[in-house]
């Protein structure tokens, strides 16, 4: 018996459950935007409507896991950071962090 195409489950990133998507931090401190997908397959992040190269310096992506800015500078706040999936059928879901400043 042949079987036909297994159905695509949605995607889901847990952090929808939060109430706050801001991170605040001090300039030269470590920020980590979780990012946990419960199902789906690919995974990727956007700053600013523009995909982020995970191989940038001060950027370190964990597989369905977070994004990790080192030493934070002024230039990474005030900006989207955008964590989408996207499953074999197309379907994507999405979480929206914000990176802002303390007056340090």
């Amino acid at each position: 018996m042949k079987e036909g195409p297994k159905p695509c489950s949605d995607p889901i990133i847990r952090q929808k459950l939060q109430n706050s998507t801001t991170v605040v931090a001090a300039v030269g401190e470590d920020v980590k935007l979780p990012c946990w997908v419960t199902s789906g397959r690919l995974l990727y992040w956007l700053k600013n409507n523009k995909t982020l190269d995970r191989f940038y310096m001060r950027v370190r992506v964990k597989f369905n896991r977070y994004l990790r800015i080192k030493r934070v500078r002024k230039e990474d706040a005030g900006f989207l950071y955008l964590c989408q999936q996207k499953n074999e059928c197309g379907n994507t879901d999405s979480f929206t962090w914000n990176v802002s400043l303390t007056g340090k």
